[in-house]
């Protein structure tokens, strides 16, 4: 019986693509970015990779 049938049969919606994290030879240089390429001088001791400025993070510091 073609009641029980979908009308399109075997196909799926089209679903825009979404944004996802970056892989392989991309990701490697990201991270070489962030390391060596856009180093900010400054005095003292270098910044790690986790380290969050307490100024940025809490606006009621100042």
């Amino acid at each position: 019986s073609s009641a029980s049938k979908p009308f399109f049969e075997g196909q799926t919606p089209e679903v825009a693509k979404q944004e996802k994290k970056k892989t392989g030879w991309a990701k490697q240089h990201m991270q070489y970015s962030r390391c060596f390429v856009n180093v900010v001088t400054t005095f003292g001791k270098r910044k790690g990779p986790n380290a969050n400025s307490e100024v940025l993070c809490n606006p009621d510091f100042l």
